[in-house]
């Protein structure tokens, strides 16, 4: 009879594993396409602007306002004497 009972719980336990892992594929692959939407689109925006010349436009504003976003910006300057 413990067996049984035994066979039960251990059955329900793979079940519940089984479908937290089909859940966890499908949030995987909704963000995963999401992400190829997203990089798709900007690559296609960064070609077409710059193709008009738009895409410098904004990389001198970001100069002008001086918004640095490149991460070599905080890098400690160590000089040698």
């Amino acid at each position: 009879m413990e067996s049984a009972k035994g066979g039960k719980y251990l059955t329900q336990f793979k079940t519940a594993i089984y479908s937290r892992n089909f859940i966890l594929n499908k949030t995987m692959n909704v963000l995963s396409k999401k992400l190829l939407a997203r990089t798709t689109l900007w690559l296609l925006l960064e070609i077409w602007l710059n193709f008009l010349g738009l895409d410098n436009l904004a990389d001198y504003s970001e100069f002008i306002f001086g918004n640095n976003f490149s991460s070599a910006s905080g890098v400690l300057k160590i000089e040698i004497i």
